[in-house]
């Protein structure tokens, strides 16, 4: 008996991604200190510091933030015959989310080479095995690259070959 909804949480935990956002937050909080320096350049010298003050904080800031809105886990959830993507920000807010209905699947494939396209949905973490499924969206053919466990692509697979 094949269950009804199936749950999968992945982290965008891979080797790089980790290096692109520690050096981000290092960024960030380097230029935070660094504009105190300008606090007391204004102090000693010229108010006019202060406006290296105000870019060098708010870059920082900014930095910050892209860090933060960065995507941090994807969630697939299969439920009866659809295929529900979403993606999360650090923050938790979702950044996007895709249903795909199982009769719209094409093909479903392993792909080794990532090479999305433009209208492709990426959604997958880095150093992952990946899966590729084409599927109908508005008459037109997308890809969808994801990376789940091996029983839900087991699932998905059997819930389409039931449906052929």
């Amino acid at each position: 008996m094949m269950p009804e909804f199936f749950s999968e949480t992945e982290t965008n935990t891979g080797a790089t991604e980790a290096k692109k956002v520690k050096k981000l937050l290092f960024l960030s909080y380097a230029l935070k200190v660094a504009s105190l320096l300008f606090v007391v350049l204004s102090v000693v010298f010229s108010p006019y510091y202060l406006i290296g003050f105000a870019i060098f904080v708010i870059s920082g800031i900014a930095m910050k933030q892209s860090v933060l809105e960065r995507t941090a886990s994807f969630e697939y959830f299969f439920v009866r015959d659809t295929l529900k993507i979403t993606a999360f920000s650090n923050f938790g807010k979702k950044k996007y989310e895709i249903s795909i209905p199982i009769n719209d699947i094409v093909s479903i494939e392993r792909e080794f080479e990532r090479i999305p396209e433009k209208t492709d949905v990426f959604a997958a973490p880095e150093g992952k095995r990946i899966i590729k499924i084409r599927f109908i969206e508005n008459s037109l053919t997308r890809n969808l690259y994801f990376s789940p466990c091996l029983y839900l692509e087991a699932l998905i697979r059997n819930r389409k070959n039931d449906l052929l």
